[in-house]
């Protein structure tokens, strides 16, 4: 008798694990890439916050460009492209940089720049 109960517990077991293992390495399917296109763009003039950006996907490789206004009064264009071997940006500045002559004064004494000056 113990060893019909030996043997149904043991077997009972390596079912349960071999249960558990399939439980344990599910991996949910790998999905094609997708194709996309998008862009958006953000301006408000009283705060000076101006971005913009557009990309483009064929479901293999990834393209896009976007700007943003720099504190100093440039421009940076940053044009990328993304694929499985990784990410390639191309920088570069549009205007003249301009120090900053506009702060305001926190309370603990900390500087904050304004924007530049007009």
């Amino acid at each position: 008798m113990q060893l019909k109960v030996f043997v149904v517990v043991t077997l009972l077991g390596i079912s349960c694990g071999q249960i558990s293992d399939t439980i344990h390495s599910y991996r949910p399917p790998i999905e094609a890439a997708r194709k996309f296109s998008f862009g958006y763009a953000v301006e408000h003039a009283s705060s000076r916050v101006n971005y913009n950006h557009e990309a483009k996907s064929d479901g293999k490789v990834v393209k896009g460009v976007y700007y943003v206004d720099l504190p100093d009064g440039r421009i940076q264009r940053v044009e990328y492209r993304a694929d499985k071997n990784g990410y390639e940006a191309n920088v570069d500045f549009h205007g003249v940089a301009e120090h900053p002559v506009n702060y305001i004064r926190h309370r603990q004494g900390a500087l904050t720049f304004a924007g530049p000056r007009k």
